[in-house]
């Protein structure tokens, strides 16, 4: 019988309690020394029972001799080239979806003969696998022929039972790359070290860990998202190219900047407000998309409208104002009929003083929603931004003897 190890060094990455659904739980880089011998590496991928030398419970998955066989039991169940519990191991191609396709076995099984037949060894592959018959999940892997250089690198499982894509999210040194060029997830493990975050990818990748990482954050495609209840760490943020997004309700630890075509947006989904703690920065041609609620609002800071506080400097200039009205509202609504003034979108905090943005800010552009129309109401009223205010000041319907006027011209378009 192989004798039994377990390999558990400091992780960097700290797994969050209490998993809430549809959340990626990653290990953290880990690189697992495969031995060489018949000893093994006991692997437990979601953190439970510890392993026994006596019943062999709470383990997962076990490769030894380098990787050339391995063992699994039963709520661990790889993916395979056929569904049995001593085939093949299958090689997924990083980016490749993990899902109900898998071919799995039922039981406790293993493989002898996936070098050679689907992993190359010495050569990084990425298992598939399921885990107690619910979540789908990947594990990155070096197998060998009995040699040096075999390692498990890192996992990931899905906690809801989604599907998950092959290295959606990678730690490579002190990086952590979130990519979510697949499709959408959440993160449900804490990032904390030294480490730094590089967000890529076209789609989501949505924070809900209080983080404490010291490195920066760099989101360079999609959406970087930030959930009431989390926090990035206190390294700097930037936010680069044209349509990458910052957003979200939580706390945005460093300083930051939003450069040319990149978007602020506070809020989870819709109207909210976003923290930071440091410096906030837009550069010239930056977007700061401040939303209203379907049934604008002149108060509710934060659940009428959209809400900034910032802890440090708010700077910058030559930014965009874009107001987006949510839903079906339009400037055609009474509301717009009446001057409105919103004195407090940008603060230092909760409670506290009102901050100056007008320097930062070139111009104001308005976004529905709905119909996806950019520009500005000029024919409704305009919007003006001085010192810590915004101003709507409406047009006035033309009244008595010139609307009269008008409409026999066919000059006056009702807006109501």
């Amino acid at each position: 019988m192989k004798s039994l190890t377990r390999n558990l060094p400091a992780l960097t990455l700290l797994l969050a309690c209490g998993h809430g659904s549809a959340e990626v739980i990653y290990s953290g880089l880990k690189d697992i020394t495969i031995p060489t011998t018949y000893a093994g590496i006991y692997i437990d991928v979601d953190g439970g029972l510890a392993p026994s030398t006596s019943t062999f419970t709470g383990w997962d998955f076990n490769p030894y001799l380098g990787g050339v066989y391995v063992a699994n039991n039963s709520p661990f169940q790889p993916g395979r080239t056929a569904a049995n519990d001593m085939g093949t191991l299958r090689n997924f191609a990083v980016d490749s979806t993990i899902d109900a396709g898998l071919l799995l076995g039922t039981g406790m099984g293993g493989s002898i003969d996936h070098l050679g037949n689907t992993f190359t060894a010495g050569t990084e592959g990425y298992l598939g696998f399921k885990l107690n018959g619910a979540n789908y999940g990947w594990m990155r892997v070096v197998f060998t022929n009995n040699t040096g250089g075999a390692v498990i690198k890192d996992w990931a499982y899905e906690s809801s039972g989604a599907a998950i894509a092959t290295g959606n999210i990678l730690q490579s040194g002190s990086t952590v790359t979130l990519n979510s060029a697949l499709g959408s997830f959440t993160l449900g493990s804490q990032i904390g070290g030294s480490n730094s975050i590089l967000k890529t990818g076209a789609n989501s990748t949505t924070l809900t860990g209080i983080n404490n990482y010291s490195g920066t954050t760099t989101v360079n495609a999609g959406t970087l998202s930030i959930t009431a209840s989390a926090s990035t760490g206190s390294g700097n943020v930037t936010v680069n190219n044209a349509g990458t997004k910052l957003m979200g309700a939580g706390t945005v630890g460093g300083n930051t900047t939003i450069n040319t075509g990149a978007v602020l947006a506070p809020g989870d989904a819709g109207v909210g407000k976003e923290s930071f703690s440091s410096d906030l920065t837009h550069n010239s041609g930056s977007i700061f998309e401040w939303e209203l609620a379907a049934t604008p609002a002149e108060t509710g800071r934060g659940t009428s409208y959209d809400a900034v506080n910032v802890a440090g400097t708010l700077g910058g200039s030559g930014a965009i104002f874009r107001v987006v009205l949510d839903g079906a509202q339009n400037f055609s609504e009474s509301f717009w009929d009446t001057n409105r003034t919103w004195t407090d979108i940008f603060k230092t905090a909760d409670g506290g003083s009102a901050v100056n943005f007008a320097s930062v800010f070139s111009g104001v552009q308005y976004w529905n929603t709905t119909t996806g129309n950019l520009g500005t109401p000029t024919s409704q009223g305009t919007f003006t931004i001085s010192g810590s205010s915004l101003t709507w000041t409406a047009v006035p319907e033309p009244t008595g003897a010139l609307a009269g006027i008008l409409l026999a011209a066919g000059l006056l378009r009702r807006r109501r």
